[in-house]
């Protein structure tokens, strides 16, 4: 789902209401996309599950993700290393 900043900041709780519900909400500015809504979702100590990482003792642990490279086939990091120099 679509919606423009406005809207959404008019109509705050009820967008808050349908992406707990599990609908993904995209902002727009000016019909462009700026910001996509998710739901998060919790482990069960509460701390936000985000892929690839694994918490234990109350520290962080790392997985390598799976990085495709992009059409071009570089790799991320190829194209911010060459973008930065």
């Amino acid at each position: 789902m679509q919606v423009s900043i406005r809207e959404l900041k008019n109509h705050l709780s009820k967008y808050i209401h349908l992406v707990q519900e599990g609908e993904d909400v995209i902002v727009t500015s000016h019909r462009k996309p700026v910001v996509s809504l998710t739901s998060m979702t919790l482990s069960q100590d509460g701390v936000r599950a985000v892929e690839g990482v694994k918490w234990g003792r109350g520290r962080a642990s790392f997985s390598p993700l799976d990085i495709q490279p992009g059409k071009n086939g570089k790799t991320v990091a190829e194209m911010v290393i060459e973008d930065r120099g």
